[in-house]
């Protein structure tokens, strides 16, 4: 699962003692490459993981937050607007796949370990979670959001962002034979937590499910 493994590189960038800078789309429309949920950490030794959309776009703020740790204070915006049209007069990505996304930013502290491994903890054992983001501060609950995604942005551009981490959708599958085989393949791919179920006993297909 790539977001955790994302999560996960933050946290050991922390106990290494070094600067890391959290990239998140927390709201994204029309074909944006970057869609909402999509994490990027990068970190002051020039290590990153994740994505928020790829091309360009990518690579312009990943230097922006290397910018930003070379200045040794933190110059970075609270979020910002892409627009993926060449034709914009203003927060041009420059890509050309049409949409929009926003990314906020967010420079974790030492004091951050305990919630950082609230998150790892959920989504190594496919529990979910409430992830608030804001500008300033990071918060993991059990309180479980009714929404996947809530977002908020204010025009001084300080922002709330509120996911419901873990798995979003649920399959269960009756029937764990060939079928249920490649359905399973497909849908492990598009966020779905899969339930199989079968009564036949040492059927091979049900351990590769």
């Amino acid at each position: 699962m790539q977001l955790l493994d994302t999560w996960i590189f933050i946290q050991q960038a922390l106990q290494l003692q070094r600067e890391v800078v959290l990239m998140c789309v927390i709201e994204s429309t029309g074909s944006s490459p970057g869609r909402q949920g999509f994490i990027m950490a990068v970190d002051n030794h020039k290590n990153m993981h994740g994505t928020i959309g790829g091309g360009i776009m990518e690579n312009k703020l990943v230097d922006l937050v290397h910018q930003s740790f070379a200045k040794k204070k933190n110059g970075l915006p609270k979020i910002i607007k892409q627009i993926h049209d060449k034709k914009a007069r203003k927060n041009q990505s420059g890509m050309i796949c049409s949409g929009e996304q926003y990314i906020a930013f967010y420079s974790f502290k030492a004091e951050d370990q305990k919630v950082l491994q609230q998150i790892i903890h959920c989504l190594t054992h496919h529990q979910n979670a409430k992830l608030t983001l804001t500008e300033s501060k990071i918060q993991c609950t059990r309180q479980i959001s009714r929404h996947d995604y809530q977002v908020k942005i204010n025009d001084d551009q300080s922002f709330k962002y509120i996911e419901k981490l873990g798995y979003k959708n649920e399959l269960h599958i009756i029937g764990a034979g060939h079928c249920s085989l490649a359905l399973s393949k497909l849908f492990s791919d598009m966020d779905f937590q899969i339930h199989v179920y079968d009564n036949r006993a040492s059927l091979n297909t049900f351990s590769q499910n």
